[in-house]
């Protein structure tokens, strides 16, 4: 998308023009946080281990939390 780059007009963006110019980088964002969440759960496991000496007790409850990669509007942030 433009903006990310700085590009700017007279007349802003609207809500609508935005998540449609970030569509395909918000799914490709959404689609790895799935693919690596696993992932990033299990190096906190290792790291609470690592850091205790013992397997953590209800380890098998962590997981990650992501944020909404689209940008949110000046609506959403109100």
């Amino acid at each position: 998308p433009p903006h990310y780059l700085g590009y700017t007009t007279d007349n802003p963006a609207s809500a609508d023009a935005i998540r449609s110019s970030e569509a395909q980088l918000v799914k490709r964002a959404e689609r790895r946080c799935r693919r690596v969440g696993g992932a990033w759960a299990e190096v906190m496991r290792l790291a609470l281990w690592v850091r205790d000496g013992e397997p953590p007790e209800r380890s098998r409850r962590i997981e990650g939390v992501w944020r909404d990669p689209a940008t949110p509007t000046v609506a959403q942030q109100t």
